[in-house]
């Protein structure tokens, strides 16, 4: 059945902000994972550290174990805040098309102290608003 040319374009656009709506969830699930995995972390980075009887990353005695979970926490950080910004993008492309995703957040405290890491606590969505 032939439909015409703005019903195709309302689809193409219902799709396109489905699309956006499910990456951004996927997004949020996985900076979820990566403050979960640095949190798991931080505790077995302070389990070491008490067991060497060394806090300090630049002693020769520090634990090569803490050492490596740093990093990786580091890496995992880097790459949520990578995943922020796509976050950002996509919003934005969604507010674009017609919808604009509101998400309220909590914040806690992460395991380094000089960052802010978020949860999305709830989502909704409130179309039309620009």
């Amino acid at each position: 059945m032939p439909r015409s040319k703005s019903e195709r374009q309302r689809r193409i656009q219902e799709f396109e902000i489905h699309h956006c709506r499910l990456r951004m969830t996927q997004i949020e699930t996985m900076i979820a994972e990566f403050d979960r995995i640095c949190f798991n972390l931080g505790h077995q980075i302070e389990i070491e550290e008490m067991r060497a009887r060394v806090t300090d990353p630049t002693h020769f005695a520090y634990p090569t174990s803490a050492k490596a979970a740093r990093k990786r926490c580091a890496k995992l950080l880097r790459s949520a805040d990578a995943l922020k910004l796509e976050h950002a993008r996509l919003r934005s492309v969604a507010a674009k098309r017609g919808q604009v995703t509101k998400a309220w957040h909590i914040w806690r405290e992460p395991v380094d102290s000089n960052q802010m890491t978020w949860e999305p606590l709830h989502t909704t969505t409130v179309r039309g608003a620009n």
